[in-house]
């Protein structure tokens, strides 16, 4: 076992030194933090890919439900329906479901191979961490 050492002896041994960290920015970046160090930004990235996944579905089911689309794959028939007297044509509901879970998870799967891409290209270095300080430490003149 070794014998504690006293506050003074401890002190002894950081006596000369200037800095604790030299390279701020090369020392945030061996702590491979990024920007997903912060809560707030994490909560803020979901929400938004949410509502943009949400977005692009209820496109999706606009564009299926729309007449255009209902009347091409799923026209009316019968003597008024030929001269354009009767049922409207619609699209089933199960379709337009289909859709919006097709639209956005196509949207939803590209643009987390973007996202990927992107994170494989750059590397993010936060301003200020929750790490321990990187800021050089210099001893008081006391």
């Amino acid at each position: 076992m070794s014998k504690a050492q006293s506050p003074a002896d401890v002190l002894k041994r950081f006596e000369g030194v200037t800095e604790v960290v030299a390279d701020n920015l090369r020392f945030k970046r061996k702590l491979a933090i990024g920007e997903d160090a912060y809560t707030s930004i994490k909560v803020g990235r979901a929400l938004s890919t949410i509502w943009d996944v949400g977005g692009v579905a209820a496109t999706g089911a606009g564009v299926a439900s729309s007449s255009a689309i209902a009347s091409t794959f799923f026209a009316s028939s019968g003597i008024l329906a030929s001269i354009g007297i009767g049922a409207v044509a619609t699209t089933p509901v199960g379709w337009v479901v289909a859709a919006a879970v097709v639209s956005g998870g196509a949207y939803y799967g590209v643009s987390r191979a973007i996202g990927r891409y992107a994170k494989s290209r750059v590397e993010v270095i936060p301003v200020s961490s929750t790490r321990p300080s990187t800021n050089s430490v210099r001893p008081s003149s006391t």
